[in-house]
């Protein structure tokens, strides 16, 4: 009998080796996101610190690995990652932590999550001009056609640094919103729509050192134009005028010169 109990205590002891020795995580990342926005994934653990873990993002339905980052366990046993999902397709994504095979993990791990991700971008319609002449600021302009008389989410972004926002604006009886975006130089931007559900759309939008044309008409004795000459201020090279002179009047030299002097004058007082 007492031959039989050792093999017993002998097997619950290796058991409990190998229970001690697996590790413990946890994985939490949203159950939705908006096409465009960043995936993060937080996770804790009990893993020392130091420790390298790989953590993957997967389709579950093809096995198809899209993107994999390496993290570092930090001291309190935690650690992140962030996964980027401009170019994925809707549908849903595996968010996993690679086991370490010097760390064995644990049965009652949580080592991934399901990301569904979702197209929003239907719901909202840019309309301001996607390339624009800097001027010290942005045209942003649009319709979010299930936010009528609300209001939406504007952000304008630059090289990952947030330009304005996240500022509400409001929306009219259509959905219609426009204001002034502040930008310090020419450059590309990023304009991200949201509202309290999260991210709606996001729009890129260049702001070009070019010039922005200003048309003036000059008229010469209040007659019809049936030839146009156009000024082009040096100022800034910033503004173009357009002269307009009846054919008859540029005949006579004093009546041209006379205006060409005014379109000058209308250039110099723009700057």
């Amino acid at each position: 009998m007492m031959m039989k109990k050792i093999p017993l205590v002998i097997l619950f002891s290796l058991l409990l080796i190998g229970t001690a020795s697996a590790y413990l995580v946890n994985v939490d990342a949203p159950s939705t996101l908006t096409k465009g926005d960043v995936l993060t994934a937080n996770a804790t653990s009990n893993f020392p610190a130091g420790i390298r873990l790989d953590v993957a993002l997967f389709s579950p339905y093809s096995g198809n690995q899209y993107q994999k980052n390496t993290v570092i366990v930090q001291q309190n046993g935690q650690f992140n990652t962030t996964f980027q999902t401009t170019d994925l397709l809707t549908g849903n994504y595996k968010v996993e932590v690679l086991e370490n095979t010097d760390y064995p993990i644990g049965s009652s791990a949580v080592v991934r999550k399901i990301v569904t991700i979702v197209d929003r971008s239907g719901e909202a319609t840019v309309t301001a001009p996607l390339s624009q002449a800097f001027n010290g600021s942005l045209i942003v302009s649009g319709t979010a056609k299930n936010l009528k008389t609300a209001s939406i989410i504007v952000t304008v972004t630059s090289q990952g640094s947030t330009i304005y926002g996240p500022q509400y604006i409001l929306t009219d009886e259509k959905g219609g919103f426009q204001t002034l975006v502040p930008i310090p130089a020419a450059g590309a931007y990023t304009l991200v729509l949201a509202d309290n559900a999260g991210t709606i759309s996001q729009t890129a939008i260049t702001a070009t050192n070019g010039t922005t044309p200003v048309q003036t008409t000059v008229s010469v004795n209040g007659t019809a134009s049936s030839a146009v000459t156009t000024v082009t201020s040096a100022v800034n090279n910033s503004s173009t005028v357009a002269a307009t002179i009846p054919a008859t009047t540029q005949k006579s030299p004093l009546p041209w010169a006379l205006a060409l002097l005014g379109v000058g004058l209308l250039a110099l007082r723009r700057h």
